[in-house]
């Protein structure tokens, strides 16, 4: 018997798709969390690349009669085959026996992307896909291309077994395109008749950044994804506030506003990112966009930066540091927080309040007296708040929102013991900023609940037990709210504690809890939406009884890095 076998409910941010987190435990469904941001976003992803959230920027990957897919002359056919994927799901689509274009279109993409579809044959063998610049034809009876690549693509095709093919084409010189399929064409590419009758099949279309097809990740409206982020090198479910990135251009144009000696440059800069702004040896330069920061306003500037030099940024004293950040007219030459990357790439922030003037002067300086080599800069964020958050890729020449994580469930009377239990989690706070964030078990009121809280009282954590809306049980204790804590919240009739890394720092002995079937809802707040929980959750979990004291011991003693490591220090075995 292991303390996994005695969860009810375990949600190891692992699976997801749109709108959901799986949990493992229970594995009926039952205990999976809903999810919703209503925006795009970005995370950093298990290679340590930076990438934006979902990977496909395609909505209804699958759903072609849906809107966003422009259909002439053809007719489709939903769920006609099995897919890729096991599912039936993939569409029959029949050009019409008029000789013409027939074709599905999608709508027009920026900048330099990968696209890529599942095509298979019935009666039909070939398909001609292309976009803007260039179209390559696809042979479905042994999975070859036309071409391989030419001055503005490259082409490639995989086989997916169950003569499925994955054909992508990759983007190297436009902006703007369209992703177009032709159907009802020869080899070379020509309209031909066909008998309104043959057809093929089609199933998930993806757009992505980069020059491959990466994993195809399925869509509807495609932003309501949840993000297993890897920046401390393990997966954790992340939720944020919604913040706004300032910057009408976080990532340089040749067009931006700027002066001294800097360069454009498009090339690897890592990170996922494909081009930044070079500052040259001993150079006066200002980087600026064309928005304006409010007066007197906190702000938290941030961007990406390699040392030429091999430096660390921000690292010496006024005659030795590389640069210095301008807010809202205002520099700022201290205060700076860094976090390290890979080969060299920092993200470098500084909060600050803004002056009275200049308040469209924003970015970074770099002083004449600098000595170095310079430093390659991208990814500009500014954003109204006292910490960082996750980069807002912000290219569209406007201002742009990522609106806020929001997660929970409802539903698990049969899963929760409103009676007595343990509720666990691991986790970390984006930054001890003065808010309470909360994780509960409650009733979907203010009334009753059972809450772990990373409290606004600094660098403390707080947990409450409140039954029929009186307070049972609660206490306050320090810790460092930014690390990853395992903590576990014992509730039971008059027997109640706090156990925080391997160690109990609080107990009450008096207090009632909850009638049965009370508690039904697990959420990331009270409970009401009061206190949103913005931070890492790398697990949570929910114990049907209490533990004794070796099992909370146990449980909250060591920090696990991997679902591989946490199954096996829970007893579990991994097939």
């Amino acid at each position: 018997m292991s303390l996994y076998d005695d969860a009810s409910l375990i949600a190891y941010p692992s699976g997801y798709k749109e709108d959901k987190i799986y949990s493992i435990k229970p594995t009926d469904g039952s205990g999976d969390l809903t999810f919703s941001r209503a925006s795009s976003a970005t995370r950093v992803n298990e290679q340590g690349l930076i990438e934006e959230s979902p990977v496909n920027k395609l909505t209804y990957s699958e759903d072609f009669s849906n809107a966003a897919w422009i259909k002439l002359n053809l007719s489709i056919t939903a769920n006609s085959s099995t897919s890729p994927d096991g599912t039936q799901n993939s569409t029959l689509v029949v050009p019409n026996a008029t000789v013409g274009n027939r074709l599905i279109v999608n709508n027009t993409v920026n900048n330099l992307k990968t696209n890529s579809v599942f095509l298979k044959k019935k009666e039909i063998e070939y398909v001609k896909l292309g976009n803007a610049s260039a179209t390559v034809v696809v042979n479905l009876s042994n999975g070859t291309l036309s071409k391989s690549s030419d001055s503005t693509n490259d082409y490639s095709i995989e086989s997916y077994g169950n003569e499925w093919y994955r054909v992508s084409i990759y983007n190297k010189t436009a902006t703007s395109y369209q992703i177009q399929f032709f159907f009802g064409v020869d080899s070379s590419g020509a309209n031909i008749a066909t008998n309104g009758t043959d057809g093929l099949y089609i199933w998930g279309a993806q757009l992505n950044s980069g020059s491959t097809a990466k994993t195809y990740f399925p869509t509807t409206d495609r932003l309501n994804v949840p993000r297993i982020d890897y920046s401390n090198g393990c997966g954790s479910l992340l939720l944020e506030p919604q913040r706004t990135n300032l910057y009408l251009n976080s990532e340089p144009t040749a067009n931006e506003n700027a002066s001294g000696n800097i360069s454009y440059v498009t090339a690897d800069f890592g990170l996922g990112f494909s081009n930044y702004v070079l500052f040259g040896d001993n150079s006066v330069a200002r980087y600026r966009y064309g928005g304006t920061c409010a007066a007197s306003t906190e702000y938290t500037i941030s961007a990406f930066i390699k040392m030429d030099s091999g430096l660390t940024p921000m690292s010496g004293s006024a005659a030795t540091d590389d640069f210095t950040f301008v807010v809202g007219g205002v520099v700022v030459s201290s205060g700076y927080v860094t976090q390290y990357f890979s080969n060299g790439i920092y993200r470098v922030s500084a909060t600050v309040t803004s002056g009275t003037s200049n308040l469209g002067n924003n970015g970074i300086l770099k002083y004449p007296y600098q000595t170095d080599n310079g430093f390659k800069v991208v990814g500009w964020q500014i954003e109204a708040g006292s910490y960082s958050t996750s980069y807002i890729i912000s290219n569209s020449g406007t201002t742009t929102t990522r609106l806020a994580d929001t997660s929970s469930t409802t539903g698990l009377s049969s899963v929760v013991n409103s009676t007595e239990g343990v509720l666990y989690a691991e986790i970390s706070a984006l930054a001890d900023d003065g808010t309470s964030r909360d994780i509960s078990i409650n009733d979907g009121t203010s009334s009753n609940y059972v809450r772990i809280s990373l409290s606004n009282a600094s660098a403390n954590i707080e947990y409450n037990v409140v039954v029929g809306g009186s307070t049972q049980a609660s206490g306050l204790s320090a810790i460092t709210q930014t690390d990853l804590n395992k903590i576990a919240l014992k509730y039971k009739l008059n027997d109640f504690a706090l156990w925080v890394n391997g160690v109990e720092v609080l107990t009450d002995s008096s207090g009632s809890t909850f009638s049965a079937s009370t508690l039904t809802n697990l959420s990331y707040n009270r409970g009401t939406g009061v206190n949103p929980f913005y931070g890492n959750c790398q697990n949570l979990m929910v114990f049907p009884s209490v533990l004794t004291d070796e099992q909370l011991t146990d449980l909250t003693g060591t920090v696990q890095t991997s679902f591989n490591s946490l199954a096996l220090s829970l007893g579990y075995t991994i097939l």
